[in-house]
């Protein structure tokens, strides 16, 4: 993963840290700092290859300067939450499939497309 250019960058969405499998992991949403250098499109960079070892030593430490309630409601996060729920205490329903699945009433979750 490319390592991020905090001159251009900031961070404006973040959810808490989570361990799930033995894999810590948050989601952290990037918004362009306004007065940073217009960046051309144009320029010769692979996104999917990175040398720079930097990248692999970026850790979450802090990000208590984002409002809880921005934790909370982070998108990624909500759906997951949702997806646990249902797991947990979704009711089975039969299907044509002879499968089955789980649904929970009433619940949902929202997304924002614009990026």
């Amino acid at each position: 993963m490319p390592s991020v250019d905090f001159t251009i960058f900031r961070p404006w969405y973040s959810s808490f840290p989570k361990m799930e499998n033995n894999i810590r992991h948050s989601f952290i949403s990037y918004v362009r700092v306004r007065s940073s250098p217009v960046v051309s499109l144009n320029q010769n960079i692979d996104p999917f290859i990175d040398n720079n070892s930097d990248s692999i030593k970026f850790e979450v430490k802090d990000f208590s300067f984002l409002p809880k309630m921005i934790f909370e409601r982070h998108e990624e996060n909500m759906y997951l939450k949702l997806v646990q729920d249902i797991i947990s205490e979704g009711t089975i329903k039969g299907d044509r499939t002879g499968t089955g699945t789980l649904s929970k009433f009433g619940s949902q979750v929202t997304f924002l497309l614009v990026y």
